[in-house]
């Protein structure tokens, strides 16, 4: 979906929206670099594994069509996409991932959102 098709659907009340993600989509929690030392692997020329830091990453992969997108996130972006993907309402994903990290930026969040094109669908909380 789009964002205005988004902006459409909430009406004035964005906060209980809750959002379908795309079915593909699934997360990865990991204690290493798993994502980005399976991208210096992957492109050419390889980047030294010195340069990438040595600390855990969280990351979103989905799928569309023949493309696989694979996205290291944010521990912020990572909490909220879980809260959306158990259909928890837009505000309480958004409570939940400023809580758990302090530097969560909901409009970041919303473009990489509308960005990766993984809102399946839209409607508002308890209907």
């Amino acid at each position: 979906m789009t964002p205005e098709q988004t902006i459409a659907v909430a009406g004035d009340d964005i906060e209980s929206l809750v959002l379908k993600l795309h079915p593909s989509v699934r997360f990865l929690a990991s204690d290493y670099p798993a994502v980005s030392i399976w991208q210096a692997h992957k492109s050419e020329p390889r980047l030294a594994m010195r340069e990438i830091k040595q600390i855990g990453e969280h990351a979103l992969i989905a799928r569309s069509h023949n493309h696989v997108t694979i996205r290291v996130l944010t521990h912020g972006a990572f909490i909220a996409l879980k809260a959306l993907s158990v259909k928890q309402a837009l505000g309480k994903a958004m409570q939940m991932a400023s809580q758990a990290d302090k530097s969560f930026n909901p409009q970041d969040f919303f473009q990489i959102l509308f960005q990766l094109q993984i809102i399946a669908g839209v409607q508002q909380a308890g209907i």
